[in-house]
């Protein structure tokens, strides 16, 4: 609320009036007087805790609203990845056995004398390479899906770990504010 703006005069009155008052009201009316204000100060302050206590309770419903939106993502993103993983697997056995089969390959290639033999080898392993390369593409492809995966549920969980920074922050500040009110309310 906005108090009404007073003048010098009228200020340096309101201080004569209350020098007044505090030189008149003798011992037991100046006690009652600091009690008074002292009772007042403490439902000002009880008010404040309380509208505090309320809005941390707030920050905690939200914080927990958005930790439970990341913990879905991350089901989510789970039951995504999991079966990208699993058709990764036969790729890359496939790529072991090409890289295998190049291998084999290369060895009948140089231990041939023949140059008849040799180019027929030569002509199988361009066509095991380009088959590799097929499979590499392959894997590359879904190795990317899984990073892309990979990385927003980093993102997610360095969000997840804010959020509970937060919460703990919150609950550390309600608990504080708890224990101050239960004092005003034995």
């Amino acid at each position: 609320m906005d108090e009404p703006v007073l003048t010098d005069e009228e200020k340096a009155l309101a201080e004569k009036k209350k020098q007044a008052m505090l030189a008149m009201e003798g011992e037991e009316g100046r006690r009652h007087r600091e009690d008074l204000e002292r009772k007042k100060q403490e439902e000002e302050l009880k008010i404040k805790l309380e509208d505090e206590r309320t809005k941390v309770g707030h920050e905690l419903e939200r914080l927990a609203s958005e930790k439970e939106k990341l913990e879905l993502k991350w089901v989510e993103l789970n039951e995504i990845k999991a079966p990208l993983e699993k058709s990764l697997e036969p790729i890359v056995t496939k790529e072991a056995q090409v890289e295998k089969e190049e291998s084999d390959i290369e060895k009948k290639e140089h231990s041939t004398s023949d140059p008849v033999e040799r180019q027929a080898t030569e002509k199988m392993r361009w066509e095991v390479e380009d088959r590799r390369r097929l499979v590499e593409k392959e894997r590359w492809r879904m190795e990317d899906e899984i990073g892309k995966v990979n990385a927003i549920i980093k993102t997610n969980s360095d969000k997840y770990q804010e959020l509970l920074a937060e919460e703990e922050k919150s609950q550390k500040r309600l608990d504080e504010i708890n224990k101050n009110l239960s004092v005003y309310n034995k």
